[in-house]
């Protein structure tokens, strides 16, 4: 399992959306409803082998790209420090391995990650449509 898998796994693994995910290279995909797809994939924002974000792509089946959203780690977790330096956190590849530099995240960041994903995600869901027979009850 490659340091990327790894991490994903652990970021999807308390999503609701997130259900029966492949995983290739940086990313994981899943499908979201019937038409929808979701794509999750670490991103470098100005930095070669420098991943500070989660890019998260919505497509549909259909049409193609419907909507993204760049998650930066230091938004989220906020700066660490690292020696007498604040830095932003981020995964690293140097000399064919890759890690997180500085601290890896603890199980409460990658909680918290996981909830800004699936309020991002429930936006897109199907909503669970009310059903009314003609008697005019509700069957929700």
């Amino acid at each position: 399992m490659t340091f990327f898998e790894s991490v994903l796994r652990k970021i999807i693994s308390d999503c609701e959306y997130i259900n029966d995910p492949k995983f290739v290279g940086r990313a994981c995909v899943c499908r979201l409803t019937d038409d929808t797809s979701v794509k999750l994939s670490f991103s470098e924002c100005g930095y070669a082998d420098h991943y500070s974000a989660l890019l998260i792509e919505l497509m549909n089946i259909h049409n193609g790209r419907i909507d993204a959203q760049l998650i930066k780690f230091a938004d989220i977790w906020g700066k660490q420090k690292l020696n007498n330096d604040f830095i932003s956190p981020y995964a690293w590849t140097y000399r064919g391995e890759t890690a997180w530099y500085g601290s890896p995240p603890n199980d409460k960041q990658y909680k918290l990650l996981s909830g800004m994903i699936d309020e991002y995600l429930s936006c897109f869901a199907d909503p669970v449509q009310e059903i009314v027979h003609d008697e005019g009850i509700s069957l929700n």
